[in-house]
């Protein structure tokens, strides 16, 4: 019985390959900054200091970003995305829309009601711990929001059926 005990955990729970001696020269070279590799750090904590310090009155229906805010988001990104629509939605931003996932798949921010009213407000707890990353450590806990927690329900969209895992193996 204990051979099928072994045999199963082996299965189950593999060991994690070593990593190459180029692959761990690679992970020590890199070099993450607010800007580098590429705005998202700073892009993203550009919609933290937005929600700031009540967060922002949401759609009814999807708990989206309102149309009136989307602009005023868009112009203080890194790179603002021209749209020619009269009445832009936040799918229009792709930008603000993978930020949006971010910053709720990560927790930083969360849905709360407010009367009749609903609010995309920072969780302080949350937002606290979130500070006391450095830019590398910010960096991993994006990707991993973005692969393991993000959703397609948060952006109002319909659930993929086969769930999160099968999006990680696709990847």
């Amino acid at each position: 019985m204990e051979d099928l005990f072994a045999r199963l955990e082996r299965t189950f729970n593999p060991e994690l390959p070593s990593l190459t001696e180029s692959q761990q020269k690679l992970l020590q070279e890199l070099n993450i900054k607010e800007n580098q590799p590429g705005t998202i750090l700073h892009d993203f904590q550009t919609l933290i200091d937005f929600l700031q310090p009540n967060g922002v009155e949401v759609s009814s229906i999807n708990n989206l970003l309102p149309l009136k805010v989307l602009s005023e988001v868009n112009s203080q990104l890194s790179h603002p995305i021209e749209t020619k629509l009269k009445r832009p939605v936040q799918k229009s931003y792709p930008y603000i829309n993978g930020l949006y996932l971010l910053l709720r798949s990560s927790g930083i921010a969360q849905i709360k009601s407010q009367g009749k009213k609903q609010v995309l407000a920072l969780d302080a707890a949350t937002l606290q711990s979130w500070s006391s990353l450095n830019l590398t450590e910010r960096y991993f806990n994006l990707l991993e929001a973005c692969l393991i927690w993000g959703n397609n329900e948060v952006l109002g969209e319909h659930q993929d059926s086969l769930g999160n895992l099968f999006r990680c193996i696709q990847l």
